[in-house]
């Protein structure tokens, strides 16, 4: 339980970081595109507005331009200008000047043919590979600016790859901090869960001695007095009183979670000796039990507890079904999986009620109540069983077949 809780913990604090780490990244490289585009848009304007002349008036900085699997990286002191040229066209459609710093004439050749393209095709806007481009009429024709966005995304991606480095770093010592912080955070809850079993099986040690005086006294007082119902009640309660006890102890040791003693044997065998016995007592109660195990098939667990299981499982399904009702016991194996399956014809249980069956005392306003017998923790220690050999119990209903389904 406490392993669970913290579990729990540490998993509601990583996927609570991760989430807002993956909106904040999201929303910064949103912003990033934002203002890079904003950016782009206001010297195009600035471009064409100014005819041009502002490439001109900017002085030149020196710049180096490599080729690297990220895109360009461009070293020296950024000038926008320098990634930028503009290009004049006449009313004819000439190019009647072009204003670039570019010196890679084939580069220049290849922006200026994809621009063309695009206006001739009537675009006054838009962006190819990492350019960007702008058309404004003049008095004169009309004029074309470009620019260049690949030094804003070698930028953007390398914020990115930052973002993320940094991002998964931090996730990794938040994680180590979760883990300590959650051993701190249920520390009450764990001394407060042992001190609890502690109680639970010093009580029900306890119990054990004036339960066992009061049935030896009752049964002595039914020998020398004969019949009476009096005497006869207080050794049936006392009986239910054990088993009380004894549930109770079961589940403090479970809950202890200790290692259990788990050794390789045959589940066929030990699924047939639980059963077999029922055959008779399914006959006395004028019910049908049907039983079907594969063959050889080897676990590794502890056999006395699926034995309890099994014998929990059947002892349930006995208990709420009408005479000549079917009861059947089914084991199988596919692959690794083994699967068994103790089913009952039955009243149909509620949905809303299905996950309140495994609880600890729970009985239903109907079909488990006290007339059933049982102390109420006998699927609490079924489903314990199971969980302590990592295995899971599940309970479907279909047909009026109730189906509780051990997969181990």
């Amino acid at each position: 339980m406490i392993k669970k809780l913290k579990t729990k913990f540490i998993v509601s604090i990583m996927l609570s970081i991760t989430l807002i780490f993956i909106f904040f990244t999201i929303g910064l490289n949103v912003m990033i595109v934002q203002i890079n585009e904003k950016e782009t848009q206001d010297l195009l304007h600035e471009i064409v507005d100014s005819d041009g002349e502002c490439l001109i008036e900017q002085p030149e900085y020196s710049t180096i331009v490599n080729n690297s699997d990220m895109g360009e990286i461009i070293s020296g002191q950024m000038n926008y200008y320098n990634t930028s040229f503009a290009i004049k066209i006449n009313h004819m459609n000439e190019i009647t000047s072009m204003m670039t710093r570019y010196n890679d004439i084939d580069l220049v050749g290849y922006i200026l043919k994809e621009v063309t393209t695009k206006v001739n095709e009537g675009e006054t806007e838009g962006s190819f590979s990492n350019f960007s481009f702008l058309v404004k009429n003049k008095h004169y024709g009309r004029i074309i600016a470009v620019a260049d966005n690949s030094g804003e995304s070698f930028f953007s991606r390398m914020i990115i790859k930052n973002s993320i480095t940094i991002g998964f770093i931090s996730l990794i010592g938040i994680m180590i901090l979760a883990i300590f912080l959650s051993a701190w955070a249920v520390k009450p809850i764990k001394v407060a869960f042992k001190k609890q079993q502690e109680f639970i099986s010093d009580a029900s040690h306890e119990l054990k001695t004036p339960l066992a005086i009061i049935s030896a006294n009752a049964e002595v007082l039914k020998t020398k007095m004969g019949e009476n119902k009096w005497a006869t009640f207080i050794v049936e309660e006392t009986k239910h009183m054990n088993e009380l006890v004894n549930d109770m102890l079961t589940l403090a040791k479970i809950d202890e979670n200790k290692e259990l003693a788990f050794s390789k044997f045959n589940l066929s065998d030990a699924v047939l000796s639980a059963a077999l016995p029922f055959e008779s007592i399914s006959f006395e109660n004028e019910k049908h039990l049907n039983i079907e195990v594969e063959k050889e098939i080897n676990f590794v667990g502890m056999e006395s507890k699926i034995k309890q299981l099994l014998i929990i499982l059947l002892d349930n399904a006995m208990k709420h079904t009408q005479k000549d009702g079917k009861i059947s016991v089914k084991l199988e194996q596919n692959d690794d999986k083994i699967k068994l399956q103790v089913s009952n014809e039955g009243k149909e249980i509620p949905k809303e009620e299905i996950s309140l069956l495994f609880d600890r005392f729970y009985r239903s306003d109907t079909s488990r109540n006290s007339t059933n017998g049982g102390s109420g923790l006998g699927l609490a220690i079924a489903k314990a069983i199971a969980e302590s050999h990592n295995g899971k119990i599940t309970i479907e209903c279909e047909n009026g077949n109730i189906n509780f389904i051990v997969r181990l």
